[in-house]
């Protein structure tokens, strides 16, 4: 067989070409000239700073947990008042939405946390500033003050000092058993534009606290930048091995119980033994002699704990602790 047409076979394709009939485009075809890219395209800045965090750090919440425990214990301490701590959780956005969602007068403070790089900012309501001072001077809380308006004093910085230097060792403790860390203050500023710790279109985590106070509440939040854990999020991403959040949870609770527990205190002043016949033998007006002891010995349900010292305090009889029995066999 030729591999060649003949002039007839190419005359009768090239008619069939002439006589094909093209179909129209669909109406709801858009036409390539009215095609825009914005339509479909969404553009992408390769210099964006903003990064994507992949998976979850179930330890950072868990360290959450365990900071706003502390810091009830603490701040209830050091108020002389039942004060609740719940934790809100971790949330991640970037730093410039997260100081824009913050109340006006909101009182920050910068904090190093070694071995971490950078600095973390902790951010208090205003609410939560001034209701702290109220309480701390045991004026109570005015709920119906005008918040914008109060000025922040000297007394309220060295008050709000004092609580910022013991949430700092809340922080140390909650942070313990996964990372060491050295918990230093920087400083303290009034206006977010000065407390910037990352550029405002960098990623930052926030640990969010929310305290509720004797007749007012306010948040407190922990705004890490991501830079700042990034070294350390394999570590917050698993739990150790044979550590379960459920054990730590009962741990948690289990702590708390225990230390809330009343229990009653024996101290046995003196002691004086005498016959039958001696005590048969008393009347009115009888004096026992008795020697003063060195120690008292506290008991509890027999058991020897503490050894103290009697004394007054106060206009009343009282024991002062100086040593615990047993300590150097722990």
């Amino acid at each position: 067989m030729s591999d060649s047409f003949t002039q007839e076979e190419l005359d009768a394709l090239l008619s069939g070409i002439d006589e094909f009939d093209f179909a129209e485009p669909a109406a709801d075809v858009t036409p390539a000239e009215e095609w825009q890219p914005e339509d479909r395209v969404r553009s992408y800045d390769f210099n964006s700073r903003e990064r994507i965090i992949r998976g979850r750090m179930p330890i950072l919440d868990r360290i959450n947990e365990r900071f706003s425990v502390e810091c009830r214990n603490s701040l209830s301490d050091f108020l002389g008042i039942a004060v609740e701590v719940e934790s809100s959780g971790i949330q991640v956005q970037q730093f410039s939405e997260y100081t824009q969602g913050l109340p006006l007068q909101t009182f920050f403070a910068l904090a190093r946390l070694s071995p971490l790089p950078g600095r973390a900012l902790i951010a208090l309501d205003p609410r939560l500033v001034f209701s702290l001072v109220d309480l701390y001077f045991g004026s109570g809380v005015q709920v119906n003050r005008a918040i914008d308006k109060q000025p922040v004093s000297s007394v309220t910085l060295r008050v709000i000092r004092l609580f910022i230097d013991r949430m700092l060792k809340d922080l140390k403790e909650a942070w313990e058993p996964v990372l060491p860390l050295n918990c230093d203050y920087l400083g303290s500023e009034t206006r977010s534009s000065c407390a910037d710790v990352v550029r405002p279109d960098d990623i930052a985590v926030i640990s969010m606290n929310r305290i509720r106070l004797k007749g007012s509440e306010g948040d407190l939040s922990i705004a890490m930048p991501y830079s700042m854990i990034e070294s350390v999020k394999e570590l917050l991403s698993k739990p150790p091995a044979g550590h379960t959040e459920e054990h730590d949870r009962w741990r948690t609770a289990f702590r708390q119980q225990i230390l809330r527990t009343e229990i009653s205190m024996i101290g046995l002043l003196a002691e004086k033994k005498m016959t039958i016949g001696d005590v048969m033998r008393l009347k009115k007006g009888d004096v026992i002699p008795i020697d003063e002891p060195n120690a008292v010995v506290l008991s509890v349900h027999g058991i020897p704990v503490y050894e103290g010292k009697a004394g007054v305090s106060g206009g009343r009889n009282a024991l002062q602790i100086v040593d615990r029995i047993g300590a150097g066999m722990d």
